[in-house]
């Protein structure tokens, strides 16, 4: 409340500020305002009261459709630019500054077996890319099928997006799959808990490995592990009782799999191949620019050699013109010299 104006005036607190605590899909978040907008990207949330209610996002197909067309670009640009620097001209002979480089003929072969996979770990009909319209050409590019395309989004938006981002789910009902990170890896993971503690376990593994406790309810993959990064929730009350708590299976999408394969192929550390053939190539081009310094010192050498030899020559061209003219003023003057006549 603000007093009359030209008085002084005063605030009082009643009671001290408090973070705003709230629980969305089973995980408790702590946050200093009651405006969020860092948990869901595009949407922000209002705390206005205590209570519990049902967030309902709709999907906007035009948006998606327009991100799935500029994945298509995107990756014939990438083909684009192998192809610029691994030519060969077989008339001129001449050749890009990657030709024969064997780790990115590795890498455009990857990008073609991911963009032709099968997703695993996908529930329904949507799991090759053909599916939803995309089919690749003959040189290695993609092309989309935009009327394809709209009927997938029209019957499965969802099912569309899930083929080209990280998604999971969970076979128990008291456990809920979170997120992944770059780390973990796609397939089915057990769960169990052991001494009150979740332990995961990639199918076909021997052994189980805690996870970490994360804020609220959640658990995270240990480091270093097939689960790294691998976030879920599960309620309190399953780690009152040891034992097998489902399934969680994690899926890796067509685009999270190709910016995987970039990324290690592009690792700017220098241990990737992909770097490796680039060092390898930059020291050759350092090399030959040395070479051209050297050869272009020599032809300097040579130009200047050339000159000196050019300026004596015409210095000795003088002298000899001047000797001859001598010898002819000498003759001409010699006694009963021949006179023509007419």
């Amino acid at each position: 409340m603000f007093d009359e104006p030209g008085r002084d005036q005063t605030f009082s607190s009643t009671q001290a500020a408090q973070d705003a605590v709230f629980t969305l899909d089973n995980i408790q978040y702590n946050r200093s305002s009651n405006i969020v907008d860092d948990l869901i990207d595009g949407t922000t949330l209002t705390l206005e009261a205590e209570g519990s209610g049902t967030i309902q996002i709709s999907i906007s197909t035009d948006e998606i459709e327009d991100k799935i067309e500029a994945f298509v670009e995107e990756y014939n640009e990438i083909l684009a630019f192998i192809e610029k620097n691994a030519f060969f001209d077989s008339d001129t002979l001449e050749t890009g500054p990657l030709f024969g480089s064997a780790s990115l003929r590795q890498l455009k072969q990857n990008l073609a077996d991911q963009v032709s996979a099968k997703v695993q770990g996908l529930s329904g009909d949507l799991n090759y890319l053909s599916t939803i319209g995309i089919a690749t050409r003959g040189d290695g590019t993609l092309e989309l099928d935009s009327a394809k395309l709209a009927s997938a989004l029209s019957s499965d938006p969802q099912g569309v997006i899930n083929l080209f981002i990280t998604s999971g789910s969970a076979s128990h009902s008291e456990v809920e799959f979170v997120s992944a990170s770059e780390f973990t890896e796609e397939g089915e993971f057990e769960l169990r808990v052991i001494d009150g503690v979740p332990h995961l376990r990639k199918s076909g593994e021997t052994e189980f490995v805690a996870a970490v406790a994360g804020p609220g309810n959640t658990y995270i993959g240990a480091q270093d592990t097939s689960a790294e990064g691998l976030v879920f929730s599960i309620d309190p009350a399953e780690l009152e009782t040891d034992g097998d708590k489902g399934t969680l299976t994690v899926s890796i999408g067509i685009a999270e799999k190709l910016d995987r394969a970039l990324t290690e192929s592009t690792r700017e550390s220098g241990d990737s191949a992909l770097a490796a053939d680039i060092n390898t190539t930059t020291k050759k081009i350092e090399d030959l620019n040395e070479v051209i310094l050297m050869l272009d010192d020599r032809l300097k050498l040579f130009e200047d050699n050339l000159r000196h030899q050019f300026i004596r020559l015409e210095t000795i061209l003088g002298q000899l013109n001047s000797q001859r003219e001598a010898v002819q003023a000498s003759l001409a003057n010699l006694p009963g010299a021949l006179k023509s006549s007419n």
